[in-house]
């Protein structure tokens, strides 16, 4: 079987004993930052219907038994580690010389073997956008909840309603009332001038003649 570990920047697959033996290699290290993704019950851990070339590449194939190290895909070249189809695991892969890497983990299911693997690949992908400076998506401004949206609604109602039964007031003072104001404002305004103007004048004492 193999084993995989995961740091922060790296993935590596490795194998031990005989299984290195059949491999043809100890270890098998890519960048987390050329991992694509991680799939289980992928077509490409079926070995048996998968490998095209057989004299290409380098490691052990037995049918329906064992593939390990590098064999031959349609799509290029791919890393195997496999016994059980059922029980692997596919790692895709860019910029590297394999396109696939195929393993049946020790002492995991796939499920569990790519619930370890995804949150690497996504923690290191977030982790070299935020070191690129590429803005995260916009949240949202929360939206309210019903008991706020009824409130903000009622608010509005009841401006609206206040609105609508002032008009009529507005309009009748201004029909009944500023007649009547009007002519009392023009006609007190020339007597309230007049005796201001009066009682505003200083008076000074007759002068008297001198005997």
């Amino acid at each position: 079987m193999a084993s995989i570990e995961l740091t922060r920047h790296d993935l590596t697959v490795r194998m031990r004993g005989v299984d290195a033996v059949c491999a043809c290699r100890t270890h098998l290290s890519v960048p987390l930052a050329h991992v694509v993704g991680v799939r289980t019950h992928a077509p490409e851990a079926d070995f048996d219907a998968a490998i095209v070339g057989t004299s290409r590449g380098v490691g052990t194939y037995l049918r329906r038994r064992i593939a390990a190290g590098s064999l031959q895909l349609a799509d290029g070249q791919s890393f195997y580690f496999v016994r059980d189809p059922r029980q692997a695991i596919v790692i895709d892969l860019e910029e590297e010389p394999f396109r696939h890497i195929a393993v049946q983990v020790d002492g995991e299911s796939p499920e569990a073997a790519a619930w370890r693997v995804q949150p690497a690949i996504d923690s290191h992908a977030a982790a070299s956008d935020a070191r690129a400076g590429t803005p995260g998506p916009l949240r949202p401004l929360p939206a309210l909840s019903a008991p706020h949206q009824d409130l903000a609604g009622w608010k509005r109602t009841l401006a609206v309603a206040t609105a609508i039964m002032l008009a009529p007031l507005a309009v009748l003072t201004l029909v009944f009332v500023a007649p009547v104001l009007l002519p009392a404002l023009v006609l007190g305004y020339p007597m309230f001038v007049h005796h201001g103007a009066r009682d505003g004048c200083t008076r000074f004492p007759p002068a008297r003649l001198a005997s």
